[in-house]
């Protein structure tokens, strides 16, 4: 009877351990996901879904010429698009010299993935925005970057950020589409859309520089 009782807890632990996901309201499940509550935290800290792209155009901050050479500094480093609410919080349909051009984000793996493959936990790298997902904003469906919050905003009110479209459709207050022009994030670290904690950080803990229109 002991054992009996002891498998079922195990497995229980067990499906709780592989079955965490953010309790904001959203459609989708991750495909695997290893923060919970809402805002989706791990480590104490909040979590994103993160996809990546390929792209020479100068974005929505202008950084250079258009286009890009592939090895001008914003398509061979760590930069990304941020989703609508987290690029313009007061302009979110803005796609031109937004107000949060040039932020810096530590990311680091948690070890799951919203659609793709979780990568190695803890790995972290230090982003820049210079560009504008707008996917999913304002229409049916706020897919990876529709959120009706922006990610500050929906950390200091869990309440409301509970709400549908609040988060995106897989319950992520935040959204990075890192760039790959370089293959940086496929090759140079073997990222598949992992699941990622972030955290505003200075620019220089990546040795990035000041970015402005």
């Amino acid at each position: 009877m002991l054992s009996y009782i002891f498998t079922i807890l195990l497995f229980t632990c067990l499906t709780r351990l592989t079955s965490a996901e953010s309790s904001c309201q959203h459609p989708e499940s991750p495909k695997e996901s290893k923060c919970e509550g809402c805002p989706p935290m791990f480590n104490g800290k909040p979590c994103a879904s993160t996809t990546w792209y390929n792209d020479l155009t100068k974005g929505a901050c202008g950084c250079g010429n258009e286009p890009n050479p592939p090895d001008f500094w914003t398509k061979s480093k760590y930069t990304a698009a941020g989703n609508a609410m987290m690029i313009d919080p007061g302009n979110p349909t803005n796609s031109w010299c937004v107000s949060n051009c040039g932020l810096c984000f530590e990311l680091c793996t948690t070890g799951g993935t919203h659609n793709g493959e979780p990568a190695t936990p803890g790995e972290c790298i230090v982003v820049q925005l210079e560009n504008r997902c707008s996917d999913g904003y304002g229409e049916a469906s706020n897919y990876l970057c529709g959120q009706n919050m922006s990610p500050w905003d929906c950390v200091a009110d869990p309440g409301t950020c509970h709400g549908m479209k609040n988060t995106n459709m897989y319950g992520y207050p935040a959204h990075f589409d890192l760039q790959n022009a370089a293959l940086q994030i496929t090759e140079g670290l073997g990222w598949h859309n992992p699941e990622v904690t972030w955290e505003q950080v200075d620019c220089s803990r990546g040795g990035l520089r000041g970015l402005g229109c």
